[in-house]
């Protein structure tokens, strides 16, 4: 990230490491107060890979790098969440902790330098390089209800290649336990004449609360020198990651339960399988004058959807109760020329100009399901209150059926120049200009920025700059098809399931309800700020910012009714109630302003402390929501409820206040972390509700023994806290707390660490 820039902060690896949290998502969303990372994203395997944006935007609208190189998105399309519904993020906690250098965080645009996805920011993760020593580090925590256990071994080492070369290997093992914050609710069974008749009250939704884990992560970053001209380099990542998490309850009542298989009812799991990788080469050195960098990189990342205590009711007693319902497979391969060169042209400093080209091979897959998964079996409920009645094929997620699965690839073509100069010593500007095509409904792209820096005295800077950006539709959300549960109902049979369809937009039933191929969504982003530096030891950034989208991809309201139902069923989808797909049908503004302050005090034999604060204030507001013409009555392209997680589903204010204090061996860091108030949306918006802010406390102490050895130990939200209580509790069990929580619902957290560097 060349030049003067708004909004960059830097993380270093010591922050990382000694956070307290575990994974790297979790340690940013600590340090950084535009990054918001919901507790529960949504239901489903949505908790097993979390997805977090900045600056109030959803996760797709973040470019992640890695040493600068563009770091692929993961398979697994978000097609359950609440917030950042859609997305299929770049799963950060496949990167290992250990093996990062530092952290660059651009809260700005920056379509125009990196292409798409970089609309609200850039997140480059440059990875350690060191030729010698290392750090080996094992963990432990647990919530304070003792569950919820975490542990951890991770081991980095650096090694010297010939020409003064160097490669840095780091692997890390982390396992987590689930935990629910479940509440004791009625579950209900039949008596002998098949009456419904509560049997008993107990904690019966496990779903409510996290998913357990186990995750392997390998990286490596290698420098070869090769002459003064030429440095080859490599670097990767290696995963391995296992997660179960827990469905709703479903009664022994409920219409798609089989009650020789289940009699007390179940709460299916649901599980990914996951092998992803990701290998960058190239080589970087001077041509012709010219900086010069060519690389490739080759990223895979395949999911296998799991289901464990569930069943095909279609097959009666029959029904197997473990399925695999299919995969997600992503493959992404990008190769990138880069040149710089700095120019006399007879300013105040030299002209810096760069340019370069890229081509980029994406590929998504949904592969079928196990014939069981998805197959009717025709069974008839022979007695009971559904006697006669045939039987659904699934109680949560169905597998891919062949009619489903698919698969589509396309090519992207890049160019781009980008021109930094100083008309007078005090005042920087550039200019970047990118275009792109795709040979898919993308199409083609072109999107500028305009940046300046005036350092009015050597302690003070003013910044501004004005871009446009875009994000590229995603494959996944042009040709996901899946069937789901979408709700249950309780009657006075029993409890309903309702089953969904969701449809490609590409697809033909899909525009015969109205879909449309997807298109770019389109971006306006402009910042202004400074930087101050009243003291030697002091500094303070403000940044404000204004970002418009437009064409925004979100997930559609349920299409219901009977003339939707009817095309349903004419195209063979005789036990659905309703369709849903990806549509571009919503334009947002987003305000807010960034502060970052910094202050180091030495107060002798008191010791040393990093007095720190940083302050995010976001609000996005919806300024239109384009029609689309659809048969039914009952039906809105973007509901109440969408509109409430959209605006209202991330606190619209964070604030981090914190001291690292210092002595010798000894060390501390306190943190206090002020969530904003969330809105979980109801039916109606008189059924909304608003859960307050809360301050989190998180406390750590450590000890550097003389031989390398550091101990800490912790406790994140020291004090205990959870959200407001719903105040209105179900038959379904559900938590008694808030489930879009910014900061979760575990409750306290305490840990400790032990770590030999060498």
């Amino acid at each position: 990230m060349p030049g003067p820039s708004p909004g960059r902060s830097v993380i270093g690896a010591t922050q990382l490491e000694t956070i307290g949290r575990d994974g790297l998502q979790e340690a940013l969303n600590a340090l950084l107060p535009s990054y918001n990372l919901p507790a529960m994203t949504g239901s489903g395997t949505g908790g097993v890979v979390r997805a977090a944006g900045l600056r109030g935007l959803n996760a797709d609208q973040v470019l992640i790098l890695v040493n600068g190189k563009r770091r692929h998105n993961s398979a697994l399309l978000q097609s359950s969440s609440w917030t950042n519904s859609g997305s299929a993020p770049v799963d950060m906690d496949l990167i290992p902790a250990g093996a990062i250098s530092h952290i660059e965080v651009l809260r700005d645009g920056a379509s125009a330098q990196y292409g798409s996805d970089a609309i609200s920011g850039v997140i480059n993760v440059i990875l350690k390089d060191a030729d010698h020593g290392g750090r080996i580090t094992a963990g432990w925590g647990s919530n304070y209800e003792g569950d919820g256990d975490t542990w951890s071994v991770s081991a980095g080492r650096g090694f010297a290649l010939p020409n003064e070369g160097s490669l840095y290997l780091n692997i890390e093992h982390r396992r987590q336990q689930n935990y629910t914050r479940g509440v004791p609710a009625t579950r209900f069974g039949f008596d002998e004449n098949w009456n419904i008749v509560p049997v008993a009250v107990e904690v019966i939704n496990q779903g409510y609360g996290n998913p357990k884990t186990e995750t392997t992560n390998l990286a490596f970053n290698a420098e070869l020198p090769v002459n003064e001209a030429l440095d080859l380099y490599a670097f990767g990542t290696f995963s391995d990651k296992e997660g179960w998490k827990h469905g709703n309850f479903r009664q022994p009542t409920a219409n798609g339960n089989i009650i020789e298989l289940y009699p007390d009812g179940k709460s299916l799991k649901l599980g990914i399988d996951q092998r992803d990788h990701q290998l960058t080469i190239g080589g970087r050195g001077r041509f012709q004058g010219w900086d010069t960098d060519l690389s490739t990189s080759y990223s895979h990342d395949d999911v296998k959807q799991l289901t464990t205590d569930s069943l095909n009711p279609s097959l009666g007693p029959d029904s197997p109760t473990d399925f695999y319902l299919g995969s997600q497979v992503f493959t992404q391969w990008t190769t990138n020329l880069d040149l710089t060169r700095a120019f006399d042209t007879g300013l105040a400093r030299p002209t810096q100009v760069s340019w370069g080209l890229e081509h980029r091979y994406e590929e998504w897959k949904l592969t079928p399901g196990e014939e069981l998964s998805y197959l009717d079996g025709g069974y008839v409920f022979p007695r009971g209150p559904y006697a006669g009645q045939i039987t659904n094929r699934s109680t949560g997620v169905r597998g891919v059926s062949p009619d489903d699965a698919g698969a589509d690839n396309r090519n992207v073509y890049a160019a781009y120049v980008d021109v930094g100069f100083y008309p007078t010593d005090r005042w920087y500007a550039a200019v970047a200009l990118r275009h792109e095509r795709y040979d898919d409904s993308a199409g083609d792209t072109t999107n500028g920025k305009l940046t300046t820096r005036y350092e009015f005295t050597p302690n003070f800077a003013l910044r501004a700059t004005a871009s446009t950006g875009f994000r590229a539709p995603s494959l996944a959300q042009s040709i996901y098809q899946q069937s789901t549960v979408s709700a249950f109902q309780a009657t006075a049979d029993g409890y309903v399931q309702y089953f969904l369809k969701f449809l490609s937009p590409e697809s033909e039933l899909g525009q015969l309800l109205g879909a449309r191929p997807l298109t770019p969504e389109k971006s306006e982003n402009y910042s202004l700020g400074f930087t101050w530096t009243p003291l030697s030891n002091a500094t303070l950034t403000v940044d404000a910012y204004q970002i418009d989208v437009n064409d925004r991809i979100v997930r559609s309201g349920n299409l219901a009714g009977r003339e939707v139902v009817a095309i349903l069923e004419q195209h063979g989808l005789k036990d659905f109630n309703g369709a849903a797909f990806y549509t571009n049908a919503v334009d947002t503004r987003t305000r807010g302003v960034d502060v970052v302050g910094e202050y180091r005090a030495d107060y002798g034999r008191f010791g040393q402390v990093r007095w720190n604060a940083s302050y995010n204030y976001n609000k996005t507001e919806i300024q239109d929501i384009k029609d689309l013409v659809t048969p039914g009555t009952n039906y809105q392209v973007f509901d109440h409820s969408a509109q409430v997680y959209l605006e209202r589903g991330n606190p619209r204010q964070k604030l981090i206040l914190g001291g690292d204090w210092s002595l010798g061996a000894i060390g501390a860091n306190l943190r206090a972390t002020r969530y904003g108030d969330v809105t979980q949306p109801g039916n109606t918006s008189a059924l909304d509700r608003t859960f307050t802010a809360k301050w989190i406390v998180d406390l750590k102490a450590d000890y550097n023994f003389a031989n390398g050895v550091n101990l800490t130990v912790g406790a994140n939200n020291l004090l205990d806290q959870y959200p407001d209580k719903v105040g209105v509790l179900s038959n379904t069990g559900l938590g008694a707390y808030g489930y879009i929580s910014p900061f979760g619902f575990g409750g306290g957290y305490y840990y400790t660490r032990l770590s030999y560097s060498f």
